[in-house]
């Protein structure tokens, strides 16, 4: 009887470690995941920069094969393609709203090359800079 007592506390000790555990690794895994997603705000208050995939990594505390693994598992887009819409997001509404220049709108995302900026814009939105802002405008 003695040794079965042993065992029986023995093995609940082990599925209290086990789930204890397994709590751990989920509020590690939800913490992870906050502080990936707290770079979609990081990314979206420094629009006027050119940040790097390991700077975003860097700044949610992790490496970066974690972070754009992480990052995509939860917004289905690579973090780089993420900060790149956010930017074009961005210029369409200087476009909408001012009266700026597409190198000045280039130059106000961080792309100090207006043809690169207008490539990849047009890539996005299907559209030059100038069109959108002309059909826009109307």
């Amino acid at each position: 009887d003695a040794g079965l007592l042993a065992m029986t506390s023995a093995l609940i000790r082990l599925f209290s470690q086990a789930k204890l555990h397994q709590g751990s690794f989920q509020l590690q895994r939800q913490s992870a995941e906050a502080r990936t997603m707290a770079t979609r705000e990081f990314m979206q208050n420094h629009l006027d920069m050119s940040l790097t995939l390991g700077e975003l990594a860097a700044h949610s505390g992790q490496s970066i094969p974690y972070y754009s693994k992480l990052f995509k598992e939860c917004t289905n887009q690579p973090p780089m393609a993420y900060f790149i819409h956010l930017k074009i997001r961005k210029a369409c509404e200087l476009l909408d709203q001012t009266e700026l220049t597409v190198q000045e709108i280039a130059v106000a995302i961080a792309d100090d090359d207006p043809y690169y900026f207008s490539r990849i814009f047009k890539k996005i939105q299907g559209v030059s800079p100038s069109a959108y802002r002309q059909s826009v405008k109307g």
